[in-house]
């Protein structure tokens, strides 16, 4: 345990980020038992940004704050929150060499990778990047490939695989009967919950409740969240007089548990992911899934236990895994409920914050 004194700042984005990590946090921070505090960094409304000199102003003041803090004394670990883009890696990268100069530790948490990006570091920076990323004493990523990329570029120290998380609280009325109940329903409810953008597959999403909804008039479809895509979705819908699908704009707390209870199936087509929220939101409440293997969800995914994984974006083909489940509700049923054992043995908020904060006892004890 370490001493008030060697406390461990974690860098965040802003509360209305609306993103992974932000949630990711905001569900951990009460938990903590290690001294932890929290410095939000980045743009406060992203993915809003204003002018250039609004935002390198913005930076300045993020860099200016962070070195007040470390100069304070208090802290023996920094860890960074970061996505494998360029702006992210030379934005967080400046923190990580501010940190070093203080002589801190630091573990690096990568949260989703670009990896045209990630390829254009190995050909021309990889020298400059191990510089600044390799001498963290541990680094946390969200996906085995991305791991494996790491340790082939020569970084020998720990490299922990890690999730998100699901509030506890979130999923406490969620029990076996209640799942099992909304598989008797005639009418099934389809559910996409992401940021509506094009690359998380959302029109891909829609093309394939068109297709279902041919022979199944009954069924629903839920969009939840917004985006740059949300205007552009509206028309969609109204040029092709789309009926029974409902758009709720973001949702977020309560909206969302209801959201889940009333819905069967959850859909994201996505192109890429670091470990999705929503996805392992939708497993706790009890929904099969019907997803792509990108980023993190491949490793631990099992094909026909949890739903369906498929490399094609096709919505014929979406379309086809989710009349399966239409059809046979005995699956549907039994992949709810393995979804919701699977995500209270690994996914909820005490158990995640465990694992988080043996990583950090581990660097603070010189375990690595």
């Amino acid at each position: 345990m370490c001493k008030d004194n060697n406390r461990i700042l974690v860098l965040i984005p802003g509360k209305n980020a609306r993103g992974g990590i932000t949630t990711y946090y905001q569900t951990l921070m009460p938990m903590f038992t290690l001294p932890v505090d929290f410095l939000e960094r980045g743009a406060r409304n992203w993915p809003v940004r204003g002018g250039f000199l609004k935002e390198l102003i913005r930076i300045l003041r993020d860099y200016y704050r962070f070195n007040k803090s470390l100069s304070t004394g208090k802290y023996l670990i920094v860890v960074t929150n970061t996505s494998f883009s360029s702006f992210a890696i030379i934005r967080d990268g400046i923190y990580l060499l501010i940190a070093r100069m203080y002589k801190l530790k630091t573990i690096t948490f990568f949260r989703g990778w670009d990896y045209k990006f990630s390829e254009k570091i190995e050909r021309k920076y990889l020298g400059v990047f191990k510089y600044v990323y390799f001498r963290s004493e541990a680094l946390i990523d969200l996906a085995q490939k991305n791991a494996d990329i790491l340790k082939k570029w020569g970084y020998r120290k720990e490299i922990y695989l890690e999730t998100v998380t699901v509030d506890k609280d979130l999923i406490s009325e969620v029990n076996f009967t209640k799942i099992a109940e909304k598989y008797n329903s005639d009418s099934l409810t389809i559910l996409f919950l992401a940021r509506l953008e094009k690359a998380k597959g959302i029109y891909e999403a829609i093309n394939a409740f068109i297709l279902l909804q041919k022979s199944y008039p009954k069924l629903k479809m839920t969009i939840a969240g917004d985006g740059i895509e949300t205007n552009n979705i509206i028309r969609y819908l109204s040029d092709l007089r789309i009926d029974n699908i409902t758009m709720t704009g973001f949702t977020e707390g309560e909206q969302i548990s209801e959201l889940f209870k009333v819905s069967s199936v959850y859909l994201l087509p996505s192109y890429g992911e670091g470990m999705p929220t929503s996805l392992i939101e939708a497993m706790a409440f009890g929904l099969p899934v019907v997803t792509r293997p990108v980023g993190g969800i491949s490793d631990f995914f099992v094909n026909e236990k949890n739903g369906y994984i498929t490399e094609s974006k096709d919505p014929a083909i979406l379309a086809g895994l989710i009349e399966k489940l239409i059809l046979n509700r005995p699956l549907a049923k039994k992949m709810a409920i393995n979804n919701y054992v699977y995500a209270q043995e690994r996914f909820l908020s005490d158990i995640v914050v465990k694992r988080v904060e043996n990583i950090f006892e581990a660097v603070l004890s010189f375990k690595l």
